[in-house]
């Protein structure tokens, strides 16, 4: 516009950058615009030039402007973006054309404005010192909250005019009309309660909500519920009256809010829900820790009439953050104790965090354990189930456990340990599956108890909330201070009886026997031989029950065996074997692998089996 300086088109022209097309004022263009700059000496100039580009038909509003005004007045910014709001330009740079070259921009769609009036000149400061993003994307908050002016004709059936007398009134909205005022919509229903609970929607802004009372019927279609309640009885009691409106809609999302909501409740508020046949529903207890709960009554073929249990989201959550954390590079061996139902097995498969055997208690496993997921019911039911876990080969008690009990009351949970620490097991986390999912564990290597007996109990807290390392290390004291029945068979020169006739009174240990007590004078423990078993060689059977002198240790009448093993052919195909005996912890002899051929000499180890390391 300003004929008298062409510097600005020549250094655009001389850097190259992109293709320019310049053009007189005065003349219609036929070419298709993809960004403008406007260069103009007064803002008046800026005013009649808007006024002749929104008449051409190739007017871009929506591209890219940098307008360049010389002698721009501080004063008349708002006269030129009043201009560049009316003509709907919002992606634009307005330059003042002196040394300084200040920047300015506006945002009509910034704190719901929806494009028809800015608060602000924006001011990037001096042009070379400015940082920011000169043309960021600025809808901010863009259509949320507007109220857009339609102009509909009557064109049946795009557009309807319901006030038309020969319109059908069944028609009352035309297919446009309906495409167009499809919006998120959340419809609020309080019943005496929740007021604070719509102020922080209100707060979020992020989608039109629709508040009513549950006695007032409104004729809004709703696209989206949330409800609040004092209690279950007033929700189920209030509910029903939602079912009488004609834009009542079961396949919305739906948000429930109970404050007063006890876990005994829980089956009456869904049985409404299934009565209602609404199923996009999460309900919250309204306490401080706001537990989640769903359903699923087309889950397992239940074909929309019926659901088997109520998910709890929170108990749910919790099992999937121990696995991601502690069983992720490990198989986990999936174990359902007759829990009826599969729904935490379904959510760590879905999640895809590690590899899962699922296995029937009831059935032999050949597979090598490395993790232990299981469910049950029921105390009794897991005491009874987890005792034919240790009849397994592969039964390995040095892995991660993590137990989930359905129905764990707080004063079975000794009873709980107690097999634990009978079987061996040391790395385990017990949850109760209720709505609070309280982690529990046990530490019996603390305080020298050296794996024998615990003091307490130990509470994580509420699952989603615990900070702890779950499965720490737990020899705090190891075997320090422990005295261990060892018990030795009469085999020269690894066991030695001292009261046998045919024993130099010189010898009064064998190899094992003195190796042992070395490795006790490392570890600080003692050790207490005893010679009452009889001088044979023990038979592990199928069902890994023994006879023969280490029967002692399946019955916890001594804590380690020693005397030779032969390194059968068999045996030596494998580089390190672990045996184990009924709870095998109590059990666990490992031989090495020697070099193939006839000269396989026996190699014998005994180790603690109440220490997670194991000592040759």
């Amino acid at each position: 516009m300003n004929s008298d300086d062409d510097n600005i088109p020549k250094t655009i022209h001389t850097s190259a950058v992109t293709p320019i097309v310049q053009r007189d004022t005065s003349k219609w263009s036929s070419f298709r615009h993809q960004g403008y700059l406007i260069n103009a000496e007064t803002t008046a100039e800026v005013t009649i030039l808007f006024e002749q580009l929104s008449n051409e038909r190739t007017w871009n509003p929506f591209t890219r402007f940098l307008v360049v005004i010389s002698l721009l007045k501080e004063e008349e910014l708002k006269k030129v973006f009043d201009v560049l709001l009316e003509a709907r330009v919002i992606n634009v740079l307005v330059v003042n054309g002196t040394d300084d070259a200040h920047l300015y921009t506006y945002n009509p769609y910034d704190n719901f404005a929806c494009g028809k009036y800015y608060e602000d000149i924006i001011s990037y400061g001096i042009c070379l010192q400015a940082t920011n993003n000169l043309y960021p994307n600025k809808l901010v908050t863009g259509l949320r909250n507007c109220t857009l002016r339609a102009t509909v004709p009557n064109r049946i059936p795009f557009t309807v005019d319901s006030t038309q007398p020969n319109n059908d009134k069944l028609l009352r909205i035309g297919v446009e009309q309906k495409y167009f005022s499809v919006k998120d919509t959340l419809t609020f229903v309080h019943m005496d309660t929740g007021d604070e609970i719509l102020e922080i929607v209100h707060s979020l802004m992020t989608t039109t909500v629709v508040s009513k009372q549950i006695e007032t019927q409104t004729h809004f279609r709703h696209q989206g519920y949330l409800i609040t309640a004092k209690t279950a009885t007033e929700f189920t009691k209030y509910f029903q009256k939602l079912l009488e409106e004609p834009t009542w809609n079961p396949t919305a999302r739906f948000l429930i809010i109970i404050y007063s909501l006890k876990e005994e409740d829980l089956k009456k508020v869904f049985d409404m829900l299934l009565k209602t046949r609404v199923i996009n529903v999460l309900v919250v207890n309204g306490t401080d820790d706001a537990h989640l709960y769903t359903y699923n009554p087309y889950d397992n073929f239940a074909c929309g009439k019926y659901y088997e249990y109520i998910l709890n989201s929170n108990l749910l959550e919790c099992i999937n953050n121990i696995v991601v954390k502690y069983f992720s590079e490990k198989t986990i061996t999936y174990i359902d104790l007759s829990s009826d139902d599969d729904h935490v097995l379904k959510a760590i498969h879905s999640a895809a965090v590690a590899p899962i055997v699922s296995r029937e208690a009831t059935s032999q496993s050949s597979f090598r354990h490395q993790g232990y997921l299981i469910t049950a019911k029921t105390t009794a039911g897991y005491v009874t189930f987890f005792k034919k876990l240790l009849k397994e080969q592969t039964w390995n008690p040095y892995a991660r456990f993590l137990i989930i009990i359905s129905s764990l009351k707080e004063e079975d949970l000794k009873k709980v340990f107690d097999m634990l620490l009978e079987t061996h097991v040391i790395n385990v986390l017990v949850v109760n599956g209720t709505d609070d999912a309280h982690l529990y564990t046990y530490n019996p290597y603390d305080n020298f108890a050296c794996g024998k007996y615990y003091e307490d109990i130990i509470s994580y807290g509420v699952c989603l909330q615990a900070t702890n390392n779950l499965y720490p290390n737990k020899l705090v004291t190891g075997l320090r201070n422990c005295t261990l029945r060892a018990t030795v068979p009469h085999r020269i020169p690894f066991a030695i009886d001292p009261s046998q006739p045919d024993v130099d009174k010189r010898f009064k240990l064998g190899i094992e026997q003195h190796l042992f007590k070395l490795i006790g004078e490392t570890e600080h423990f003692e050790v207490d031989f005893s010679h009452d078993v009889e001088n044979i060689f023990s038979v592990i059977n199928s069902k890994m029950e023994v006879s023969g002198p280490m029967v002692k240790l399946q019955n916890n009448e001594s804590d380690v065996m020693l005397g030779c093993v032969v390194l059968s052919d068999v045996r030596a195909d494998t580089p390190r074997l672990s045996y184990h005996c009924e709870d095998y912890g109590r059990i666990h002899r490992v031989f090495s692998k020697p070099s193939r051929g006839p000269n396989m000499e026996p190699d014998c180890a005994i180790l603690n089996p109440n220490k997670d390391t194991k000592e040759r």
